[in-house]
């Protein structure tokens, strides 16, 4: 969603102009904009949909909400060595 709507707010001239690309009166916008977008849903998202609390380490989960009723299982074995 942030990548079109970057897309559409392009401002390059003679390479490419967007529907939306003089928005910003000249200034190419697309990046900082879809930057800004991309964050804002996914805290919106990270808001809706919530992470088990397991998922933030011993220090929990700072500024966002967190689910305890998502059983994490331990981890009891040893990692396996990679063969070489």
């Amino acid at each position: 969603m942030s990548a079109a709507l970057g897309i559409l707010c392009t401002d390059i001239p003679g390479q490419f102009v967007g529907p939306l690309g003089d928005l910003a009166d000249g200034v190419d916008i697309s990046l900082p904009l879809s930057l800004a977008v991309a964050a804002v849903l996914y805290l919106a998202l990270l808001w809706l949909f919530p992470e088990p609390r397991a998922a933030y380490g011993p220090e929990g989960a700072h500024w966002v909400r967190t689910r305890d009723d998502i059983p994490v299982p331990a981890i009891t074995e040893a990692p396996v060595p990679a063969a070489v």
